[in-house]
């Protein structure tokens, strides 16, 4: 769930000095902060950016940062962090003053939100091969692990690995997964990479003990599921490439009952003039402080967005050369540690 802004929140009444973001009253911006939330003022103020990995294979091994007003590329983010393939990024709750990185040399790196100032690294292990990552309920890090085919389980404060949630041989190819409000744990079953066919499932788990519910909690012969996240309407919204590696293949996004699994409906972001469709591999997912559905599409190298109420394609709100687009979140705006954009 990628729908809340991260880092400290600006003052109430900002607005006449969002250009230089200078708070002079720490006691006024407390208060501002117990009365104000960040969603309120990003709406009103536009004080966010997105921020969007941008994987190594055929990317540009970079973190790109998006104005959250006009999409404009303006800069990377944790430039002396050695981000290397970066993969998922997600805050660490309640704040989100920290944000995580799933690195490509088996790692996940430390960066402070609003200024992508580098931490550290949190946790490393062997073959980890980091994916999609979430905080689960009980404070603790979920990393899916592409070359081991499991989900591991960090220790949320000290990054020691504690056990393999979901454990290898459970699901052929597990691709993205989330905790929901219900108390279940979901796991999009994906297709074998080499022949584009399986997969098209969500699994159901039980959130406390990893022990499988449903395995075919979403059966969906159209799904190629990649990233799945829970909606503000507690629905899973998944991203689809089907058939997955197929030259033809339709990117799209598909939402689903939590109660029933039901499908609820596919959202469609049509061709451009050229009769092209905008929307292309898709993978990462997010709500953002507006309310609206932003989804990276690998496949033109863009960021695309959705209403998040009625479900109709906005526009493309986002592009750059290259960009492959694996995850994305939401921070808000800063003009402090902005590195230049890759050449």
């Amino acid at each position: 769930m990628r729908y809340q802004l991260l880092g400290r929140r600006p003052l109430r009444h900002i607005v006449a000095i969002c250009c230089t973001l200078i708070i002079t009253n720490w006691g006024a911006a407390a208060a501002a902060r117990a009365e104000t939330t960040p969603t309120d003022i990003a709406r009103a103020e536009n004080l966010w950016d997105v921020l969007v990995t941008s994987a190594g294979t055929n990317g540009n091994s970079a973190v790109l940062r998006f104005d959250g007003r006009s999409g404009q590329a303006i800069g990377t983010y944790g430039c002396a962090g050695g981000i290397v393939d970066p993969r998922d990024i997600v805050p660490k709750p309640p704040l989100g003053g920290v944000l995580y990185v799933n690195n490509g040399n088996d790692s996940v790196l430390k960066f402070r939100s609003r200024t992508g100032e580098f931490l550290g690294i949190f946790t490393s292990y062997p073959n980890l091969n980091p994916g999609g990552s979430v905080f689960g309920p009980d404070g603790n890090y979920y990393v899916g692990a592409r070359s081991l085919r499991a989900i591991l389980r960090f220790d949320g404060s000290s990054g020691a690995f504690l056990d393999n949630y979901i454990p290898p041989g459970l699901v052929a190819f597990p691709r993205g997964f989330v905790f929901a409000p219900n108390g279940k744990f979901y796991l999009g079953n994906g297709a074998d990479p080499a022949t584009g066919t399986g997969g098209g499932t969500i699994l159901e788990f039980d959130g406390k003990t990893g022990a499988l519910t449903n395995p075919n909690f979403v059966d969906d012969a159209s799904l190629s599921p990649l990233d799945v996240i829970v909606g503000p309407d507690k629905n899973l919204y998944v991203s689809s490439e089907f058939p997955f590696g197929s030259a033809n293949s339709v990117g799209s996004v598909h939402y689903y009952s939590t109660k029933t699994g039901k499908l609820l409906g596919v959202l469609d972001a049509g061709v451009d003039t050229q009769g092209h469709p905008r929307l292309s591999r898709p993978r990462g997912l997010g709500f953002g402080p507006d309310g609206n559905l932003y989804v990276s599409s690998t496949g033109t190298g863009t960021v695309v967005r959705f209403n998040g109420k009625t479900k109709a394609f906005i526009d493309v709100f986002a592009q750059y050369p290259n960009l492959n687009g694996q995850a994305l979140t939401f921070v808000y705006k800063s003009f402090v540690n902005r590195c230049p954009l890759p050449q």
